[in-house]
């Protein structure tokens, strides 16, 4: 189940985008999640029993700081520059969405 949770995290952790607060929900991964809060100040957890995507996102979302939000799967992984270039474009635009 949480086989590709370490690239996700990791594409998170090498992203060019500074401004980055990342938000661990561990809905039943383990220590996994705790042991990224280690590898720097920007990562928090939350931890609550297996309740559903829906509800990790909501969770993520009562506690984020952040203008802008992405939300990003345990078998998900971005390039480097994936929020640079979508914060870009949201500027040069002034849309309030980019995807």
């Amino acid at each position: 189940m949480f086989r590709y949770i370490h690239e996700a995290v990791d594409s998170l952790l090498a992203q060019t985008y500074s401004d980055l607060e990342i938000i661990l929900v561990d809905d039943g991964s383990g220590d996994i999640c705790d042991e990224y809060t280690k590898k720097g100040r920007r990562i928090s957890v939350i931890h609550q029993s297996n309740r559903g995507q829906s509800a990790a996102r909501n969770a993520g979302l009562d506690c984020c700081r952040r203008d802008m939000i992405a939300f990003l799967g345990p078998d998900d992984a971005l390039c480097a520059n994936t929020f640079s270039v979508m914060a870009e474009a949201m500027k040069m635009s002034g849309a309030d969405i980019v995807e």
